[in-house]
């Protein structure tokens, strides 16, 4: 009942619009929802696992809405460090991986790239958590090949493609345009070249906006 009330605080349009706000939705989090830290902490504390399995559960619901208080209660849950906790989302976002690739869904690659940023939001320090998400990133897309089969991992290769007009945090996607991919080759490149062309596409409408053209 309480994480459905929390749930419902907030309707966005669309998975993508969750994307483009992603930042802004954590970093309020942290600085400003205070009072879903401490609901984390009075009601939650022993129950994480089985909160995470509803909010999971919820957020693959077909027209799923509630994408910004999802993001906010993941976070709140990855800042208490359990150790236990760490390893069920480890092991629900590798998974989580393995059923993208067998699917070939946009939309749940855009829900594992969201889920994995609020996940590893583990601190009040940003770089840090950037850190975090680059290190995620590199266990399980930059090595993918050891657990997809060739026709997998360029499903998933070509979803990653997909996801890069969804992309507006500068700062996620240098990690994606940095990061290798094993075992590299024509397809990685053509991927990481269109990273960088969306780096510099983002970077360009940063300096119009601070400019005022």
């Amino acid at each position: 009942m309480h994480l459905s009330t929390l749930l419902e605080l907030h309707r966005a349009e669309s998975i993508t619009e969750a994307f483009a706000n992603f930042s802004a939705w954590i970093n309020e989090g942290v600085d400003e929802l205070t009072f879903v830290k401490h609901l984390c902490e009075k009601l939650f504390l022993e129950r994480h696992e089985e909160v995470l399995q509803y909010l999971f559960k919820q957020s693959k619901s077909e027209n799923f809405k509630h994408w910004r208080f999802y993001l906010i209660l993941v976070q709140s849950i990855a800042i208490s460090e359990n150790p236990e906790t760490v390893l069920f989302v480890k092991k629900y976002l590798k998974n989580r991986l393995l059923q993208t690739a067998s699917t070939g869904c946009l939309t749940s690659l855009l829900h594992l790239l969201l889920t994995a940023r609020a996940a590893t939001a583990s601190t009040m320090d940003i770089e840090k958590n950037l850190d975090n998400y680059a290190k995620w990133y590199k266990q399980n897309i930059g090595e993918m090949t050891y657990i997809l089969g060739a026709e997998k991992f360029k499903i998933t290769l070509g979803l990653l493609e997909e996801c890069l007009q969804y992309e507006r945090e500068l700062q996620y996607l240098e990690i994606h345009a940095l990061i290798a991919i094993s075992p590299g080759g024509r397809l990685v490149q053509a991927y990481k070249a269109k990273c960088r062309a969306r780096v510099s596409q983002l970077k360009s409408a940063v300096k119009r906006k601070a400019s005022g053209v």
